[in-house]
């Protein structure tokens, strides 16, 4: 019948429309065959503010908004809320070196062990008995430490003139090092009856956070004590004595006693001592001097 063929041929028509046949074939054109292929058309029907995946190596898939759909009056610079989160290592602080450790012999005291314990919950330690120590050990060093079993005879003006920051114990040192002047009323030890110490800057870092006469010793012990120049700092005294300072420190470039000092320089109390007898409020001290003293190298 014409009128049955005829309308045969116009649904054969449509279907080759819809199926995509190709121009002069005779098969179905069955579109790509991976949806991951370069050729592959963006679908039409996804929305205008569809996320895009994005892949980060070493984290899960993150998703960013589509920059296309971005309005035509955005910005090419995107805010950091509009970027997925990496976690990165923080900025690496400046290179420290170790501490340079020198003391008296390698039978280490009690003081010597305190001292060395407390460095190294902040540094790496080089320790290095004092005849054998040499003024090219500091170099590379964040800092020098001389503890008060060192001696005029065994270490001297060895470390004077470094351009490495210093702290200092041994009062004996104080005069060679010119931290105060050479005769020996300009610097000392007290004899076995002290326990406390006074803070006369209780803003400064070497104070530790701490005010007032601090407790340091919990038996009557030594303290190292200095009069410096006037350039220094003062942060702490013997209790009744303001003269006689316990904690001193000059900046470097500050004008010390005939000497500009190379670098920070530190003078700190705590003396030689045959037992670990000392208080957390003494080891705060010593923490916030150490801090202070190697601060160039960072946190």
């Amino acid at each position: 019948m014409r009128v049955g063929g005829r309308a045969l041929g116009v649904v054969a028509v449509l279907v080759a429309m819809s199926c995509h046949v190709r121009p002069g074939g005779l098969g179905i054109d069955p579109g790509p065959s991976s949806p991951s292929s370069p050729s592959e058309p963006v679908d039409a029907a996804a929305p205008a503010d569809a996320a895009i995946p994005v892949h980060l190596p070493g984290l899960p898939d993150a998703v960013v908004p589509d920059a296309a759909a971005a309005p035509a009056d955005a910005t090419t610079d995107r805010s950091a809320s509009d970027l997925p989160v990496v976690e990165r290592p923080p900025d690496a602080a400046p290179a420290c070196g170790p501490a340079l450790l020198v003391v008296g012999t390698e039978m280490l005291t009690a003081t010597d062990v305190t001292v060395r314990d407390r460095l190294q919950r902040r540094l790496r330690v080089v320790m290095v008995p004092e005849l054998t120590a040499t003024t090219d050990e500091a170099a590379g060093k964040s800092l020098v430490v001389i503890t008060a079993s060192a001696t005029v005879a065994g270490t001297g003006t060895k470390f004077r003139d470094v351009p490495v920051p210093l702290m200092l114990l041994e009062p004996n040192l104080m005069g060679l090092m010119q931290l105060t002047g050479t005769p020996a009323s300009e610097h000392g030890a007290t004899i076995q009856t002290e326990t406390r110490l006074t803070i006369t800057d209780s803003g400064h870092a070497l104070a530790g956070g701490l005010s007032g006469d601090v407790t340091v010793y919990p038996i009557p012990w030594r303290l190292t004590w200095g009069v410096p120049g006037p350039e220094a700092i003062t942060v702490a005294t013997l209790v009744g004595r303001p003269r006689q300072e316990v904690i001193f420190a000059y900046p470097e470039g500050a004008m010390m006693v005939g000497l500009r000092a190379p670098a920070t320089r530190v003078a700190f109390f705590l003396h030689d001592n045959p037992t670990p007898d000392v208080t957390p409020a003494a080891l705060t001290l010593l923490d916030a001097a150490i801090a202070w003293t190697a601060a160039p190298c960072g946190p």
